[in-house]
């Protein structure tokens, strides 16, 4: 646990310890959202990631698509469930979402390369434990080999988000 700020990967700290969302966004550069890439994964984070990526697709008039990935191999029965969990997923979104499932030899290289087609990568921050919390995870990686900018994403690891809801947004402008 503590050693994991010392070593090598802070944000494993981070992760485990804050009691609240966490946010960490990487700017490469991008000027404009226009087109949204999501990598939801089963867990505590999924929702979150899917709120969060309906209400900037919301924001800056974007689209969203959402993505897994399998290996190249991968039976049909395994892209099926991908397939299977995406349309699951996409329910939590306020915003209509397309759907992409990419095969490959491993998910960093497959995710990056089509990440250059979009302005921003959105994806859960797991909590990671042993030898890929010390030297960095698949998705740290992606995170560095990114075409575009990257928002990761952590919750508590204790609670789970609740589907997507409606929120009232005030807007401060007759303050």
């Amino acid at each position: 646990s503590r050693r994991d700020l010392f070593l090598r990967n802070p944000r494993q700290w981070l992760y485990r310890h804050i009691p609240c969302n966490l946010a960490l966004y990487y700017d490469f550069g991008v000027r404009y959202i226009r087109e949204i890439l999501v990598y939801p994964e089963p867990g505590p984070d999924d929702a979150l990631v899917m709120q969060t990526t309906s209400r900037l697709a919301e924001q800056y008039g974007a689209s969203l698509t959402c993505v897994r990935f399998v290996e190249t191999d991968a039976t049909e029965e395994e892209l099926q469930r991908e397939k299977t969990y995406l349309e699951q997923v996409i329910k939590l979104s306020a915003t209509p979402a397309r759907t992409l499932v990419i095969r490959g030899k491993r998910f960093e290289d497959a995710v990056a390369d089509i990440s250059a087609g979009y302005d921003l990568l959105v994806m859960g921050a797991p909590l990671e434990r042993g030898l890929s919390a010390l030297f960095g995870t698949a998705k740290d990686q992606l995170t560095e080999m990114a075409g575009c900018s990257v928002l990761r994403l952590s919750t508590p690891h204790d609670t789970v988000h609740a589907p997507l809801a409606p929120v009232t947004v005030t807007s401060d402008r007759n303050l």
